[in-house]
């Protein structure tokens, strides 16, 4: 009787999928001050005995070799904590998903990172933040810094004096860049195709620098300013976007500062004050919108005015240096006055080559000069008052229905 064979099983090995488990690393420094040795670093997971991709990266208190270079390529950390000053990072790109500062007690110092900095926040649920604590701590940020994706990076500080500074800072495509309750000072370039919101208690300074808002927006908040010394370039693209929007804050446009405005500035109930140059192109609007809307020209500052600028529900414009209403064709290029104040003051000048429209329950005061040149038109339906010092130049069309006081002197008319 012939034995049944058994039949044979083929063993199979199945590949699963790779789990790799973020460790934590932190710094010693007991080597030297490269990140590639392992004698440098303690760690929460053997197997990642410098660092890898997802991993966190604490730098403490008391550690040797601060001035360290990341020469293992580029990464993709979850974290840098900074525990103590002092710390100076260089090296590869690292994509990044948070910085945070967390000193142990009251410090005053600083810390920097001259890496290029990829803050990855792909959907728009996603978050990323910069967390500058409570200390007096500066964060220098020497690289380039982007913010790709369509979620939210957050810019924040619990404590007075804290400050990060910025070389160069791209807001990509639909990303947000949130600053709350911090100073951030950009150094260098800072190109905004997203949206760039400032509020709390925070102030930003462009020296000199650049944010061109492609297709973007720049909001500053009710209690934030934003100060700028260098270049701000507000630009659409396909007629959307390039809008800076001042909700309650302070805009500054200093003496050395320019701000160019391609599409709109709403200065809906905070203050512009400019004592630099303000140019708003071709096709562009300034609107003031409420009774708290300041903008003031200060002494040796420009406002230059290419398509429309309108005011409304008692906002007030107040002249120290110079406005000039320019003339381009028929296109109902303007200064509209609706309801509220124009106050040239001594020293002041409004040069109009285009229409100057007051309006109904609204004033022009003249102290300083009221330039109306050939082509320009004064339209008034309210109140024209050049007062004493003040000098009324009219070499174009003034159709006054309103009251016309002249305590000074007209020239032309």
């Amino acid at each position: 009787m012939r034995a049944s064979r058994r039949a044979k099983t083929r063993l199979e090995c199945e590949t699963l999928e790779d789990r790799v488990t973020p460790a934590t690393l932190t710094w010693s420094g007991a080597v030297d001050g490269l990140w590639s040795h392992v004698g440098n670093w303690t760690t929460t997971d053997v197997t990642h005995p410098v660092p890898q991709n997802g991993d966190a990266v604490v730098l403490p208190a008391g550690a040797l070799n601060r001035t360290q270079s990341d020469d293992l390529g580029q990464l993709t950390l979850s974290s840098i904590t900074f525990n103590d000053i002092g710390y100076n990072l260089s090296g590869s790109l690292i994509d990044l998903g948070n910085i945070s500062v967390a000193p142990a007690g009251l410090m005053t110092g600083g810390d920097s990172i001259a890496n290029d900095l990829v803050f990855v926040v792909t959907a728009p649920s996603d978050q990323a933040t910069i967390d500058l604590g409570s200390a007096r701590e500066l964060l220098s940020l020497g690289g380039s810094v982007e913010v790709a994706g369509a979620g939210t990076l957050t810019v924040t500080s619990g404590g007075a004096g804290a400050a990060l500074g910025v070389a160069n800072l791209a807001v990509l495509a639909t990303a947000t860049l949130s600053i709350q309750n911090t100073n951030a000072t950009i150094f260098g370039q800072a190109a905004i195709y997203g949206v760039f919101a400032i509020s709390g208690n925070s102030r930003v300074d462009i020296a000199p620098a650049a944010i061109v808002a492609d297709a973007g927006t720049v909001s500053v908040n009710a209690g934030a300013s934003l100060y700028i010394a260098g270049l701000v370039d507000v630009e659409a693209q396909n007629g959307t976007g390039g809008v800076l929007t001042n909700n309650g804050g302070l805009v500054l446009v200093e003496s050395s500062g320019s701000l160019y405005v391609a599409v709109r500035i709403d200065n809906i109930s905070g203050e512009l004050y400019i004592a630099g140059l303000t140019v708003l192109e071709q096709g562009s609007l300034l609107t003031q919108q409420t009774s708290a809307a300041f903008t003031v020209v200060a002494p040796g500052g420009e406002l230059y005015v290419a398509w429309d600028m309108i005011g409304n529900n008692g906002a007030q414009l107040y002249v120290f240096g110079q406005v000039v209403v320019a003339n381009n064709g028929n296109d109902g290029i303007g200064f509209y006055q609706y309801d509220g104040t124009i106050a040239i003051e001594a020293g002041g000048a409004l040069y109009a080559y285009g229409l100057v429209a007051i309006e109904a329950n609204s004033a022009l005061y003249d102290y300083g000069t009221l330039a109306l040149e050939p082509n320009g038109y004064l339209y008034s339906a309210d109140l024209v008052v050049i007062e004493q010092g003040g000098v009324f130049y009219d070499y174009g069309t003034f159709a006054n229905f309103g009251t016309y006081y002249n305590f000074g002197h007209q020239i032309g008319g």
